[in-house]
């Protein structure tokens, strides 16, 4: 599967450095006093070595690609619970068609043309 199939097929779209840190955000991850940072849609990581930069010594990151070296786990289907966490994701972007594909689509109806929404 070249690389941009596999893109699409898995609604991958990798979050690239820090800019989404505004003040608000961090004070808001800050406040929670969560130990681990976690990602369930990890991708290439970058989301989670922010987190290690602005002070979290766990991180935690799950991914469907088992080529990306996290812990494999479809996190449209299930997330895992962690105790102690904060999720820090960029959730996939999948449309409906993709969740017909995927078997997921009657859990998914409610929902707009895109899945951020049953991701979160």
């Amino acid at each position: 599967m070249n690389a941009i199939t596999k893109k699409r097929s898995l609604g991958q779209f990798f979050t690239k450095n820090d800019f989404w840190i505004k003040s608000h955000v961090l004070n808001f991850i800050k406040s929670t006093g969560a130990k681990i940072a976690y990602d369930p849609f990890a991708g290439g990581g970058d989301l989670l070595s922010v987190a290690r930069k602005i002070g979290f010594k766990e991180i935690k990151g799950l991914d469907i690609d088992k080529s990306l070296n996290w812990e494999r786990n479809d996190s449209l289907l299930s997330i895992p619970k962690i105790a102690n966490a904060i999720i820090i994701t960029n959730p996939p972007y999948l449309t409906n068609y993709s969740a017909k594909r995927k078997g997921i689509y009657e859990n998914t109806k409610q929902y707009s043309e895109d899945l951020h929404q049953i991701s979160i």
